[in-house]
C-alpha cells in the first residue's frame, strides 16, 4: 500500500506501509506548495500532484521519475483538489476561483472541458465511482453541484448548504453521497 503527502516546501512524498524503505520524494517543477494528491486507479504507480501555483505534476513514484509538468489551464489560480475517475481515463482539477477542468488522464495535458458555476473556491470535487461521467463539486459559495461530463456547463445545483462545503464522499457503489461543511454539519 502506497501513501502520499505534500507540503508547503513544494515536495510530494510517497512511502509504503508494507515495506521498510525510506520515502521517495519529488520536488514540483515550479517549487510551489502542494495542495492535493490523487492516484490514478488504473496505473497504481502514477500520481497527480496539484500545486498552489495552479500547476499539476505527474509522478511515477515506483520508477522515481517525474513524468511531466502539465500546462496549467487554471491561469495561476491555486488548485484546491484533484481526482481521477474510477476507470482512470479522466482527471479533474478545481481551483480557488471556482473553476474546474476535466483532463484526459495522460501526459498530454489535454483539457476536455471547463466548468464554471461556483462563485467562490471549490475545495472539493469528486467523480462518482459508479459513473465516470458524473462529477459532484462543493464550494465556499455554500452550494453542491452535479455535472455531467464532458459537456461544458451542463450542471444542476443539488443543494444550498448554508455554509462553505468542505468535503464530499460517495458511497463505494455511487448510490449516494455525503457532504460536510463549515459549522460541523453534514
Amino acid at each position: 500500500k502506497i501513501h502520499a503527502s505534500g507540503g508547503w516546501e513544494g515536495r510530494a512524498y510517497f512511502w509504503s506501509s508494507e515495506k521498510e524503505v525510506k520515502p521517495v520524494w519529488f520536488n514540483t517543477k515550479r517549487g510551489a506548495a502542494v495542495r492535493a494528491i490523487a492516484f490514478n486507479p488504473s496505473m497504481v504507480v502514477l500520481a497527480a500532484v496539484a500545486s498552489y501555483d495552479g500547476g499539476v505534476d505527474l509522478f511515477d513514484f515506483a520508477g522515481e521519475v517525474h513524468q511531466v509538468a502539465l500546462s496549467t489551464q487554471h491561469l495561476g489560480q491555486p488548485i484546491t483538489c484533484v481526482d481521477y475517475s474510477a476507470d482512470g481515463k479522466r482527471m479533474l482539477t478545481a481551483d480557488a476561483a471556482g473553476a474546474m477542468r476535466l483532463w484526459r488522464a495522460s501526459v498530454t495535458g489535454e483539457v476536455i472541458a471547463s466548468y464554471r458555476g461556483h462563485a467562490r473556491p471549490v475545495p472539493t470535487a469528486r467523480f462518482n465511482p459508479a459513473n465516470p461521467k458524473a462529477i459532484v463539486s462543493g464550494s465556499a459559495d455554500a452550494t453542491v453541484r452535479h455535472w455531467d461530463t464532458p459537456a461544458d456547463g451542463d450542471e444542476r445545483p443539488i443543494t444550498a448548504h448554508g455554509a462553505r462545503v468542505a468535503a464530499i464522499a460517495h458511497a463505494p457503489n455511487g448510490a449516494f453521497l455525503v457532504t460536510a461543511g463549515r459549522g460541523g454539519f453534514a
